[in-house]
C-alpha cells in the first residue's frame, strides 16, 4: 500500500519544482486546519444549545462555582445568556467563513498560478526539444495538451487530490462527533429542517450578484485563453522558422503577457463555483439560529430543539455534501490520470533543451557548402540515401524530385536541423555535427516555407522577427519594402508598418503574404536561404514576377530552391534531380 502510494507520488509531483511542491503543500495544510476548525465549529453546538435551553446547568457546575465569585455568577444570572450563545455561535462561524473565503481565494489563485506555470513550463520543453522531435507529432494534439489537458490535470486532478484529503478529514472528524454526541447525550434523530421565509430571496439575490460578475469576467477570460491558443498554435505551426530563428522567447513572452492578464478574472472564475456552497451554508446556519429562537419562544421542548439542531447541525450541514465532493473527487482523479502521463512525456529529454550554447556568432560562407555520403530516414526507413552535393558561394541551385523523395529532408539537413544518420554536412571546412557551428550557422540561415505563417502582430514584426536578437532596423525595412515592391500596400494602409495584420491573414493576398514572408527572410541578412515551393499557391503572373524580385536581390547569396515547377528551373545555375 505504501509503495503504491510512494509510486502515486512520485509519478504525478514529478512534473511540479519545489517551489510548486511548498504551493501544494501549503494549501493542503490550510485546508486541513480549515477542516479541523469546522469540526470543532460542528461540535461546539451540542453544548452551546443546551445552555441556551438550561443557562442554570452551567452557572450551577462545580467548575464555575470555584473559578468565579458568587457576585460574577448572580451579575450573570441577571443576563440574557440565550441571546449572549447565539451571539458568540454566530461569531464563530462568521469566523470561520471569512477564513474559508480567503482560503478558497488562496487555493483559486494557487490553482490558477500552477495551470499558468504548467502550461508554460510544457510549451517551452516542447519548443526546446530537437526539431527531430516533432516530425511525427500532430500539431493538433500538442496544442490540446497544452492548452486543454493541462487545465484539466489542474483543475480536476490535482484538485481532486487536494480536495479529497481535506475532505477525508473532515469527514472523519464528523463522524467521529456524531457517535460521540449521540452516544453522550441521547439518540441521533434526523427531523425536517426548518426554512425560514428570507432563504429564497437571499440566494436569488446572491445568484444574480455573482451572475452579474461572472458576465464580465468571463469574456476576458475566454479571450485571454484565446490568444494564448493562438501563440501556441503558431509557436508550432511555424516549428522549423521558430527554431531556425531561435524564436521560442518571443511566443514564451507572450504566452506570459497573456497568462499574466487573465489571472484575475481566472481566479474569480474558479473561486465563483466554490462560493456557493458556503454563502448556503451561512443561509442556512442564519435560518436553525432563527428556528432555535422561534422554538424556545414557543416552548419547545429541550429534547426537542437539541434533536433538530444536532441533525441538521452535524449529518445535514457538513457530513453530506462532504461525503459527495469525495465521491466526484474520485471520479476526477480517475477520469483525469492518463494526463498525467502525457505531461511526464512533454518534461523528458528535457536536458536537451537547449542544443548548444546560444551565441549571436554568424558563419561567414566563404567558399562552398558540402554533403558527403549523407544519410537519413524516418523509423529506419532512408528518405536520403549517401547523398552528395556541392553548393558554391553565391550559387542559385535547385533541387527537384517527387513528393516525399526527401527534398525538405534535404534543406533540412543543410540548414542544420536535422542530423543525418550517416555522412557529414560542411561549411567549408566546418563541420556541421559541431553544436557550436551548428548554432552558428542557423545564425546566417533563412528560410521561406511553402505555407507561409504571419503571426498576429504588425507588419514590421513579421518582417524583423527573423532577427530578434537585434535591434529593429527601421532603414534595412524600408529599404526591403521598396525591393520587394510592397511600398504600395504600406502606404495605401491606414498605419502603415504598424497595421496589425488579422488572423488568417485575411487582409493580405498570396503575393502580398509571399513579399512579406521574402522581406522577412532578407531582413535576416542570410549567407544562406531555403526557398520551399515559394510559388505553389501563386499564379503564374505573381510566381514570375516573385522570382525575378528573388533574383534581383539575390546578390551575392547562396540560393537553395526546393520545387517542382520545371517552369522555376532558367532562374537556377544548376538544378539536382532526387
Amino acid at each position: 500500500m505504501l509503495q503504491a502510494i510512494n509510486k502515486f507520488y512520485k509519478k504525478t509531483f514529478s512534473i511540479f519544482s519545489p517551489g510548486q511542491k511548498r504551493k501544494i503543500i501549503i494549501l493542503i495544510l490550510c485546508l486541513l486546519f480549515l477542516s479541523l476548525y469546522e469540526i470543532v465549529s460542528v461540535g461546539m453546538v451540542v453544548p452551546l444549545m443546551i445552555i441556551i435551553i438550561n443557562p442554570q446547568a452551567l452557572l450551577s457546575h462545580d467548575l464555575v462555582k470555584n473559578f468565579f465569585s458568587i457576585e460574577l455568577i448572580q451579575y450573570f444570572q441577571n443576563l440574557n445568556v440565550q441571546l449572549i450563545v447565539v451571539l458568540i455561535i454566530l461569531f464563530f462561524f462568521l469566523v470561520k467563513y471569512i477564513v474559508q473565503y480567503y482560503l478558497i481565494i488562496l487555493q483559486s489563485k494557487t490553482l490558477v498560478q500552477l495551470f499558468h506555470e504548467l502550461q508554460f513550463s510544457t510549451f517551452r520543453n516542447y519548443l526546446f526539444k530537437p526539431y527531430q522531435y516533432f516530425l511525427n507529432k500532430r500539431v493538433m494534439d500538442l496544442n490540446s495538451l497544452v492548452n486543454l489537458s493541462i487545465s484539466d490535470f489542474v483543475f480536476f486532478y490535482i484538485n481532486g487530490i487536494i480536495g479529497l484529503i481535506s475532505e477525508i478529514i473532515l469527514v472523519s472528524g464528523l463522524v467521529l462527533l456524531a457517535v460521540i454526541v449521540s452516544l453522550s447525550f441521547f439518540p441521533l434523530n434526523i427531523n425536517i429542517f426548518y426554512i425560514v421565509a428570507g432563504f429564497a430571496f437571499l440566494v436569488i439575490l446572491y445568484f444574480k450578484i455573482l451572475k452579474r460578475k461572472q458576465k464580465i469576467a468571463g469574456p476576458n477570460l475566454t479571450q485571454k485563453k484565446y490568444d494564448i491558443a493562438k501563440y501556441v498554435n503558431q509557436g508550432f505551426s511555424a516549428i522549423r522558422e521558430v527554431k531556425l530563428f531561435h524564436n521560442e522567447e518571443y511566443f514564451l513572452s507572450k504566452i506570459k503577457n497573456s497568462q499574466k492578464e487573465s489571472l484575475k478574472d481566472g481566479a474569480f472564475l474558479f473561486a465563483s463555483t466554490s462560493f456557493p456552497r458556503f454563502f448556503l451554508e451561512l443561509v442556512f446556519l442564519i435560518s436553525i439560529m432563527l428556528c432555535l429562537l422561534l422554538m424556545n419562544h414557543f416552548d419547545f421542548s429541550s429534547v426537542k430543539i437539541i434533536s433538530i439542531l444536532t441533525g441538521i447541525g452535524v449529518v445535514g450541514l457538513r457530513l453530506f455534501p462532504s461525503l459527495n465532493r469525495i465521491m466526484i473527487n474520485i471520479q476526477y482523479i480517475k477520469f483525469y490520470s492518463h494526463i498525467t502521463n502525457q505531461i511526464v512525456e512533454s518534461f523528458l529529454g528535457s536536458e536537451f533543451q537547449v542544443l548548444a550554447p546560444k551565441n549571436n556568432k554568424k558563419i561567414i560562407l566563404k567558399d562552398k557548402i558540402r554533403l558527403e555520403n549523407v544519410s537519413f530516414g524516418y523509423n529506419q526507413n532512408l528518405v536520403v540515401k549517401n547523398f552528395n552535393l556541392e553548393i558554391a558561394k553565391g550559387e542559385f541551385i535547385g533541387i527537384v524530385g517527387k513528393s516525399g523523395a526527401g527534398k525538405s529532408t534535404i534543406a533540412d539537413i543543410i540548414m542544420g536541423l536535422l542530423m543525418p544518420s550517416k555522412g557529414n554536412v560542411f561549411i567549408d571546412d566546418q563541420d556541421l555535427a559541431n553544436d557550436e557551428t551548428n548554432v552558428s550557422w542557423q545564425n546566417s540561415v533563412s528560410y521561406v516555407p511553402q505555407n507561409i505563417y504571419l503571426i498576429n502582430d504588425t507588419i514590421k514584426k513579421n518582417i524583423c522577427i527573423s532577427n530578434l536578437s537585434e535591434i529593429e532596423d527601421t532603414n534595412k525595412i524600408k529599404s526591403l519594402i521598396d525591393n520587394f515592391e510592397l511600398s504600395v500596400l504600406i502606404n495605401s494602409l491606414e498605419y502603415g508598418l504598424d497595421t496589425i495584420i488579422n488572423e488568417g491573414i485575411i487582409n493580405l493576398s498570396g503575393g502580398q503574404k509571399q513579399r512579406v514572408a521574402l522581406a522577412r527572410a532578407f531582413y535576416r541578412d542570410p549567407e544562406f536561404m531555403v526557398l520551399d515551393e515559394p510559388t505553389s499557391s501563386l499564379d503564374k503572373i505573381t510566381a514570375t514576377k516573385i522570382m525575378e524580385i528573388i533574383k534581383k536581390n539575390q546578390k551575392n547569396k547562396t540560393i537553395l530552391l526546393i520545387t517542382h515547377d520545371e517552369s522555376l528551373m532558367p532562374y537556377c545555375d544548376k538544378v539536382v534531380s532526387i
